[in-house]
């Protein structure tokens, strides 16, 4: 047995301790630590106005809270505190306009694939977003791919991360206390008032992917007992409970049949005390003599079925191009309804709305042809019409489609088409948002940073739809890039 002496011991302490030292730096950086996401806040006004939730951009009382630019998810530093593009920003609105200088309320990025459900959303105080993982895999790499759920409050504290993910797979919508998520054709709810966030699985089969998300609800369809064949429509409460079968083949067919029907659900809508699905209906029996688009409302707070108030839009086989719908709205006694190229417009009843043509005696139905490819920006009512937009080839353009009298009657105008937007807007995460008279979008010619446009009261040939303002802040990066293209 042998002792070192004094130095010796000191040494090989010191070398120990430098050891672990470097262990423990090197780890942190190959795996990461924890964010520090304590913050003092901004003085704000808690609201319970809130419009546009979902989308890049949404209104909160006075305030309009919206993503500053697409950041994209690769080489980016996502560490909290650290972002300006992609970030959660607000800004003051006056008369519904953006007004003075915005403010960084999340300094992360947000960042998603979905483009229908993709966006922030505000509720009980809380903004709801996803943004890429930002701890380090075992080569110092951000973990860019991976997704986080996340919420902060609209004062800019409380950051939390809600639940992680391997990729961006995954869509989301809040309502009230409850997430609910789909992630490979399961359906999921999280309990936000538990501290550990409890996740639960809804469904134990899977679910099909043309799944609708509304105020209430979250509507879907599913094989009946794995029968591909025999589908049913299916809805499940915000508020929790066990999913609810809507509509099968036993409350669809005709007594004493054994009819099986294929249920695709198109598109879904709702107000304050019902939802109304829109779903294609095939039935098993020779050459599907039922084949066709229907709708059906239900009661939100009894929400039963009965075939004989089921509304058809179609009955005709699949090779038609009645069947190319993929988008409605409901308004007031009328259903819009647009496939890729064209909207038209029907009754409550599921018959054609007709117009005169030119003059002429015949009646014919109203069909209005978009002359390309086109996505449906929605309906906005006023005191006096009824105006619809839609997109085309980043070209927004609205239509007055009906005018109202002080009695209510609805009139059909004809042929109006007018250009509101012409600006170049990036849509790969966020489409851009009208609210009220002002569209916000992402702008491709800008790298991709926020930007709005206020359409003029009187739109003519001569509107510079070019005159658009920014919208946040724009980052280093970004600003180096437009000084040396300006040089």
């Amino acid at each position: 047995m042998f002792f070192l002496d004094g130095e010796v011991m000191k040494k090989k302490v010191l070398l120990t301790i430098i050891t672990i030292l470097v262990i423990a730096i090197a780890s942190s950086l190959l795996v990461g630590c924890t964010e520090n996401y304590k913050t003092n806040g901004i003085t704000t006004n808690f609201s319970d106005k809130i419009e546009s939730n979902g989308g890049m951009a949404v209104v909160y009382g006075e305030y309009l809270y919206f993503i500053n630019g697409n950041a994209g998810n690769t080489d980016i530093d996502n560490v909290y505190g650290v972002p300006v593009k992609g970030a959660i920003s607000r800004i003051v609105l006056k008369n519904g306009v953006p007004d003075g200088d915005s403010q960084i309320i999340v300094p992360k990025i947000v960042y998603g694939t979905d483009t229908v459900y993709g966006g922030i959303y505000i509720v009980n105080d809380y903004i709801y977003y996803t943004s890429p993982n930002s701890s380090r895999d075992g080569n110092g790499d951000q973990k860019s791919t991976e997704m986080d759920i996340m919420r902060t409050k609209v004062d800019g504290t409380d950051t939390q991360k809600i639940a992680s993910f391997e990729d961006f797979s995954v869509v989301f919508s809040v309502e009230n206390n409850n997430l609910m998520y789909v992630r490979d054709n399961e359906l999921h709810s999280i309990n936000l008032a538990s501290k550990k966030f409890e996740d639960s699985k809804v469904e134990e089969d899977t679910i099909l992917t043309n799944y609708k998300i509304v105020d209430g609800y979250i509507i879907y369809c599913m094989y009946n007992n794995e029968d591909t064949e025999d589908y049913i429509l299916k809805a499940y409460s915000w508020s929790g409970g066990d999913p609810m079968v809507l509509a099968n083949s036993a409350n669809i067919r005709a007594q004493g049949t054994d009819t099986n029907y294929t249920i695709s659900l198109i598109d879904a809508t709702s107000n304050d005390d019902s939802f109304t699905a829109y779903f294609t209906l095939k039935d098993n029996e020779l050459n599907s003599p039922e084949e066709g688009i229907c709708s059906f409302t239900f009661d939100k707070a009894n929400p039963v079925f009965d075939k004989s108030k089921m509304i058809r839009y179609t009955n005709n086989p699949s090779d038609t191009e009645n069947l190319g719908y993929t988008q409605f709205e409901m308004l007031n006694n009328y259903v819009l309804a647009m496939s890729d190229t064209i909207l038209r417009v029907y009754n409550k009843d599921g018959s054609f709305l007709t117009t005169n043509v030119d003059g002429e005696t015949e009646q014919v139905p109203i069909n209005i042809d978009f002359g390309g490819t086109a996505m449906s920006r929605g309906i906005e009512v006023s005191d006096s019409t009824v105006t619809y937009s839609y997109e085309k080839d980043s070209v927004i353009y609205s239509i007055v489609l009906f005018t109202i009298a002080q009695d209510g009657t609805y009139t059909y105008v004809e042929k109006n088409v007018k250009k509101i937007f012409g600006g170049t807007a990036d849509v790969t995460y966020c489409s851009s948002e009208i609210i009220g008279n002002v569209v916000y979008y992402m702008n491709s010619g800008v790298s991709n940073n926020a930007y709005y446009f206020v359409i003029p009261e009187d739109i003519d040939t001569d509107t510079d739809y070019t005159d658009v303002k920014l919208l946040g802040e724009v980052n280093k990066t970004d600003f180096i890039a437009s000084l040396t293209k300006a040089s």
